[in-house]
Protein backbone atom coordinates (compact mmCIF):
# COMPACT_ATOMS: atom_id res chain seq x y z
CA UNK A 1 0.00 0.00 0.00
CA UNK A 2 1.16 3.53 -0.85
CA UNK A 3 2.46 5.54 2.52
CA UNK A 4 -0.15 6.63 4.77
CA UNK A 5 -2.43 3.77 3.81
CA UNK A 6 -3.65 0.55 5.45
CA UNK A 7 -5.57 -2.03 4.39
CA UNK A 8 -8.70 -3.76 6.42
CA UNK A 9 -9.84 -6.93 5.42
CA UNK A 10 -13.13 -8.98 6.79
CA UNK A 11 -14.84 -12.24 6.34
CA UNK A 12 -18.54 -12.73 7.19
CA UNK A 13 -18.30 -16.78 7.45
CA UNK A 14 -21.86 -18.17 6.33
CA UNK A 15 -21.06 -21.29 7.86
CA UNK A 16 -18.71 -21.73 10.68
CA UNK A 17 -18.21 -25.04 9.97
CA UNK A 18 -19.84 -26.71 13.54
CA UNK A 19 -22.41 -29.64 13.33
CA UNK A 20 -25.42 -28.64 13.97
CA UNK A 21 -27.23 -28.89 16.76
CA UNK A 22 -30.51 -27.14 17.69
CA UNK A 23 -33.21 -26.81 20.37
CA UNK A 24 -37.10 -27.07 19.81
CA UNK A 25 -38.95 -25.80 22.86
CA UNK A 26 -42.82 -26.83 22.82
CA UNK A 27 -45.58 -25.10 24.93
CA UNK A 28 -49.48 -25.92 24.49
CA UNK A 29 -50.92 -22.70 25.14
CA UNK A 30 -48.03 -20.69 22.53
CA UNK A 31 -46.80 -23.45 20.38
CA UNK A 32 -43.18 -24.44 19.33
CA UNK A 33 -39.71 -22.09 19.20
CA UNK A 34 -36.83 -23.40 17.40
CA UNK A 35 -33.11 -22.37 18.08
CA UNK A 36 -29.33 -23.14 17.62
CA UNK A 37 -28.32 -24.61 14.17
CA UNK A 38 -30.20 -26.80 11.48
CA UNK A 39 -28.40 -29.12 9.29
CA UNK A 40 -28.70 -27.87 5.58
CA UNK A 41 -31.52 -27.61 4.04
CA UNK A 42 -33.88 -27.38 6.88
CA UNK A 43 -36.03 -24.55 7.97
CA UNK A 44 -38.58 -23.86 10.57
CA UNK A 45 -41.34 -24.70 7.99
CA UNK A 46 -39.50 -28.41 7.69
CA UNK A 47 -39.86 -28.52 11.41
CA UNK A 48 -43.29 -27.69 11.88
CA UNK A 49 -44.23 -30.66 9.83
CA UNK A 50 -42.20 -32.93 11.19
CA UNK A 51 -43.94 -32.01 14.48
CA UNK A 52 -47.44 -31.58 12.78
CA UNK A 53 -47.77 -27.65 14.03
CA UNK A 54 -49.37 -25.15 11.72
CA UNK A 55 -46.29 -22.79 12.45
CA UNK A 56 -42.90 -23.00 14.30
CA UNK A 57 -40.93 -19.71 15.09
CA UNK A 58 -37.24 -18.67 16.25
CA UNK A 59 -34.29 -17.75 14.39
CA UNK A 60 -32.26 -20.36 14.14
CA UNK A 61 -29.31 -20.24 11.81
CA UNK A 62 -29.57 -22.13 8.20
CA UNK A 63 -26.41 -24.61 8.01
CA UNK A 64 -24.91 -25.22 4.94
CA UNK A 65 -23.55 -28.42 6.74
CA UNK A 66 -25.25 -31.44 7.89
CA UNK A 67 -28.03 -34.82 7.45
CA UNK A 68 -31.34 -32.92 6.38
CA UNK A 69 -32.68 -35.92 8.25
CA UNK A 70 -31.02 -35.60 11.60
CA UNK A 71 -33.77 -35.57 14.35
CA UNK A 72 -36.48 -35.55 11.82
CA UNK A 73 -37.71 -39.14 12.84
CA UNK A 74 -37.21 -38.07 16.87
CA UNK A 75 -39.61 -34.67 15.87
CA UNK A 76 -42.31 -36.75 13.69
CA UNK A 77 -43.03 -39.70 16.80
CA UNK A 78 -43.19 -36.68 18.97
CA UNK A 79 -45.83 -36.13 16.98
CA UNK A 80 -48.06 -38.43 18.63
CA UNK A 81 -47.62 -37.78 22.37
CA UNK A 82 -47.63 -34.13 21.74
CA UNK A 83 -51.52 -34.20 23.17
CA UNK A 84 -50.40 -35.77 26.34
CA UNK A 85 -47.85 -32.65 26.98
CA UNK A 86 -47.95 -29.06 28.35
CA UNK A 87 -44.44 -28.50 27.35
CA UNK A 88 -41.43 -30.45 26.13
CA UNK A 89 -37.49 -29.44 24.97
CA UNK A 90 -36.17 -31.28 22.28
CA UNK A 91 -32.32 -31.12 22.05
CA UNK A 92 -30.82 -32.66 19.27
CA UNK A 93 -27.00 -32.63 17.62
CA UNK A 94 -25.11 -35.70 16.01
CA UNK A 95 -24.06 -36.71 19.19
CA UNK A 96 -27.50 -37.32 21.00
CA UNK A 97 -31.08 -36.43 21.19
CA UNK A 98 -32.55 -35.29 24.98
CA UNK A 99 -36.58 -34.97 25.49
CA UNK A 100 -37.88 -33.51 28.31
CA UNK A 101 -41.38 -33.72 28.44
CA UNK A 102 -43.71 -31.81 31.20
CA UNK A 103 -47.20 -33.47 31.00
CA UNK A 104 -50.65 -32.52 31.07
CA UNK A 105 -52.58 -33.17 34.20
CA UNK A 106 -53.49 -36.70 35.60
CA UNK A 107 -51.64 -38.32 32.72
CA UNK A 108 -50.22 -41.55 33.70
CA UNK A 109 -46.13 -40.43 33.70
CA UNK A 110 -45.07 -44.28 33.73
CA UNK A 111 -47.53 -44.99 30.55
CA UNK A 112 -46.24 -42.18 28.81
CA UNK A 113 -42.16 -42.71 29.75
CA UNK A 114 -43.09 -46.22 28.21
CA UNK A 115 -44.64 -45.15 24.84
CA UNK A 116 -42.13 -42.15 24.36
CA UNK A 117 -39.19 -45.17 24.67
CA UNK A 118 -40.43 -47.46 22.42
CA UNK A 119 -41.39 -44.78 19.75
CA UNK A 120 -38.09 -42.72 19.97
CA UNK A 121 -36.19 -45.47 20.69
CA UNK A 122 -32.96 -46.48 23.09
CA UNK A 123 -30.57 -43.97 21.71
CA UNK A 124 -33.20 -40.99 22.90
CA UNK A 125 -32.92 -39.90 26.34
CA UNK A 126 -36.55 -39.19 27.98
CA UNK A 127 -37.25 -37.45 31.22
CA UNK A 128 -40.72 -36.68 32.05
CA UNK A 129 -41.93 -34.79 34.76
CA UNK A 130 -45.06 -33.83 36.02
CA UNK A 131 -46.25 -29.75 35.47
CA UNK A 132 -45.78 -28.07 38.68
CA UNK A 133 -47.85 -25.36 37.78
CA UNK A 134 -51.57 -25.58 37.64
CA UNK A 135 -53.57 -23.14 35.62
CA UNK A 136 -56.38 -21.68 37.51
CA UNK A 137 -60.05 -22.82 37.11
CA UNK A 138 -61.52 -21.37 33.76
CA UNK A 139 -58.12 -20.58 32.29
CA UNK A 140 -58.11 -20.62 28.15
CA UNK A 141 -55.93 -22.06 25.46
CA UNK A 142 -55.96 -23.29 22.01
CA UNK A 143 -53.72 -26.40 22.15
CA UNK A 144 -50.99 -26.06 19.65
CA UNK A 145 -51.05 -29.84 19.24
CA UNK A 146 -55.04 -30.06 18.42
CA UNK A 147 -55.81 -26.76 17.11
CA UNK A 148 -58.78 -27.47 20.25
CA UNK A 149 -59.97 -24.28 22.52
CA UNK A 150 -60.16 -26.10 25.95
CA UNK A 151 -60.69 -24.61 29.53
CA UNK A 152 -59.40 -25.72 32.57
CA UNK A 153 -61.86 -27.40 34.91
CA UNK A 154 -61.87 -29.56 37.88
CA UNK A 155 -58.13 -30.14 37.26
CA UNK A 156 -58.67 -30.96 34.08
CA UNK A 157 -57.68 -29.59 30.75
CA UNK A 158 -61.16 -30.16 28.83
CA UNK A 159 -62.36 -29.46 24.75
CA UNK A 160 -64.85 -26.49 24.68
CA UNK A 161 -68.15 -27.80 23.23
CA UNK A 162 -71.04 -26.09 21.72
CA UNK A 163 -74.15 -27.58 20.56
CA UNK A 164 -77.69 -27.90 21.51
CA UNK A 165 -78.71 -30.26 23.92
CA UNK A 166 -80.68 -33.21 22.64
CA UNK A 167 -80.76 -37.33 22.70
CA UNK A 168 -79.60 -37.05 18.65
CA UNK A 169 -76.69 -34.56 19.02
CA UNK A 170 -74.99 -36.20 22.01
CA UNK A 171 -75.30 -39.84 20.46
CA UNK A 172 -73.76 -37.83 16.99
CA UNK A 173 -70.96 -36.05 19.44
CA UNK A 174 -70.11 -38.63 21.71
CA UNK A 175 -69.42 -40.90 18.47
CA UNK A 176 -67.61 -38.18 16.69
CA UNK A 177 -65.35 -37.66 20.22
CA UNK A 178 -64.91 -41.76 20.05
CA UNK A 179 -63.83 -41.52 15.90
CA UNK A 180 -61.17 -39.06 16.70
CA UNK A 181 -59.22 -40.50 19.88
CA UNK A 182 -60.33 -44.40 20.75
CA UNK A 183 -59.91 -45.38 24.29
CA UNK A 184 -56.89 -47.97 24.88
CA UNK A 185 -55.91 -49.98 27.75
CA UNK A 186 -53.05 -51.61 28.90
CA UNK A 187 -53.02 -55.29 27.07
CA UNK A 188 -55.29 -57.76 29.23
CA UNK A 189 -56.32 -55.21 31.74
CA UNK A 190 -58.14 -52.23 32.63
CA UNK A 191 -55.44 -49.69 32.86
CA UNK A 192 -55.71 -47.10 30.65
CA UNK A 193 -52.69 -46.58 28.53
CA UNK A 194 -50.60 -43.31 27.97
CA UNK A 195 -52.80 -41.76 25.05
CA UNK A 196 -56.28 -42.08 26.50
CA UNK A 197 -56.29 -39.01 28.20
CA UNK A 198 -57.10 -36.75 25.33
CA UNK A 199 -60.02 -39.56 24.75
CA UNK A 200 -61.38 -39.26 27.98
CA UNK A 201 -60.85 -35.62 28.09
CA UNK A 202 -62.70 -35.45 24.66
CA UNK A 203 -65.90 -37.29 26.10
CA UNK A 204 -66.01 -35.42 29.43
CA UNK A 205 -66.72 -32.48 27.37
CA UNK A 206 -69.13 -33.87 25.82
CA UNK A 207 -70.87 -35.50 28.46
CA UNK A 208 -70.67 -32.98 30.84
CA UNK A 209 -72.41 -31.07 28.08
CA UNK A 210 -75.48 -33.12 27.36
CA UNK A 211 -75.73 -33.83 31.38
CA UNK A 212 -76.11 -29.54 32.04
CA UNK A 213 -79.56 -29.85 30.36
CA UNK A 214 -82.39 -32.27 30.86
CA UNK A 215 -82.53 -35.74 32.11
CA UNK A 216 -80.55 -37.92 29.88
CA UNK A 217 -78.46 -40.40 31.56
CA UNK A 218 -75.55 -42.17 30.01
CA UNK A 219 -73.57 -46.08 29.85
CA UNK A 220 -70.20 -46.14 29.17
CA UNK A 221 -69.91 -49.78 27.61
CA UNK A 222 -67.09 -52.04 27.29
CA UNK A 223 -66.35 -54.40 24.85
CA UNK A 224 -63.58 -57.76 23.48
CA UNK A 225 -63.09 -59.71 20.78
CA UNK A 226 -63.48 -63.43 21.26
CA UNK A 227 -60.42 -63.98 22.47
CA UNK A 228 -60.44 -65.95 25.93
CA UNK A 229 -62.73 -67.62 27.50
CA UNK A 230 -66.76 -65.88 27.84
CA UNK A 231 -66.10 -65.42 32.16
CA UNK A 232 -62.57 -63.72 31.32
CA UNK A 233 -63.89 -61.52 28.52
CA UNK A 234 -67.06 -60.46 30.47
CA UNK A 235 -65.12 -59.90 33.52
CA UNK A 236 -62.76 -57.46 31.50
CA UNK A 237 -64.86 -55.11 29.36
CA UNK A 238 -66.98 -54.83 32.63
CA UNK A 239 -63.56 -53.39 34.54
CA UNK A 240 -62.93 -51.42 31.57
CA UNK A 241 -66.54 -49.46 31.43
CA UNK A 242 -65.88 -48.95 35.01
CA UNK A 243 -62.37 -47.38 34.75
CA UNK A 244 -63.45 -45.22 31.93
CA UNK A 245 -66.98 -44.56 34.21
CA UNK A 246 -64.31 -43.60 37.05
CA UNK A 247 -61.90 -41.38 34.97
CA UNK A 248 -65.57 -39.33 33.52
CA UNK A 249 -66.62 -38.79 37.26
CA UNK A 250 -63.08 -37.99 38.03
CA UNK A 251 -63.84 -34.69 35.40
CA UNK A 252 -67.28 -33.86 37.51
CA UNK A 253 -69.64 -36.15 35.39
CA UNK A 254 -72.69 -37.06 37.80
CA UNK A 255 -71.82 -40.06 39.09
CA UNK A 256 -75.43 -40.66 39.67
CA UNK A 257 -75.96 -40.77 35.70
CA UNK A 258 -73.52 -42.56 34.69
CA UNK A 259 -73.35 -46.43 34.43
CA UNK A 260 -71.05 -49.15 33.19
CA UNK A 261 -71.93 -52.01 31.87
CA UNK A 262 -69.49 -54.95 30.35
CA UNK A 263 -70.62 -56.88 27.13
CA UNK A 264 -67.33 -58.96 26.30
CA UNK A 265 -67.63 -60.36 23.07
CA UNK A 266 -71.25 -60.57 22.68
CA UNK A 267 -71.75 -57.69 20.45
CA UNK A 268 -69.32 -57.67 17.44
CA UNK A 269 -69.01 -54.47 14.96
CA UNK A 270 -66.76 -57.15 12.49
CA UNK A 271 -65.07 -60.36 12.15
CA UNK A 272 -62.89 -61.89 15.07
CA UNK A 273 -61.46 -63.93 12.27
CA UNK A 274 -58.62 -61.01 11.47
CA UNK A 275 -56.43 -58.62 13.26
CA UNK A 276 -58.05 -55.74 12.19
CA UNK A 277 -61.86 -57.10 13.02
CA UNK A 278 -60.78 -57.97 16.50
CA UNK A 279 -59.11 -54.53 17.19
CA UNK A 280 -62.51 -52.99 15.76
CA UNK A 281 -64.15 -55.19 18.35
CA UNK A 282 -61.83 -54.22 21.08
CA UNK A 283 -64.11 -50.66 22.16
CA UNK A 284 -65.49 -48.77 24.38
CA UNK A 285 -69.33 -47.45 23.98
CA UNK A 286 -71.50 -44.10 24.75
CA UNK A 287 -75.11 -44.66 25.10
CA UNK A 288 -77.86 -42.38 26.07
CA UNK A 289 -80.89 -42.81 27.34
CA UNK A 290 -83.76 -40.16 27.81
Amino acid sequence: MPDGYTATTSYDLIDDGTPPAFDVAYDASTGATVSGKLPAGVGTGDIADAMGLDVVSGTPTLGLVGDAALGQSTLNSLTNWLPELDAATVSISDTETVVDATLTPVVDPEMVAAGLAADLGAATTINVSDNPLVPAAGDARVNAATGKREVFQGGFWLPLTRFAVAPATCRDQSDAALSRNKVNFVSGKARLDGQSTRAVNDMAAVILRCLSEGTLTVEIGGHTDSSGSDVTNNALSAARALAVRDALVARGVDAERISAQGYGESEPIATNETEEGRAANRRTTITWFE
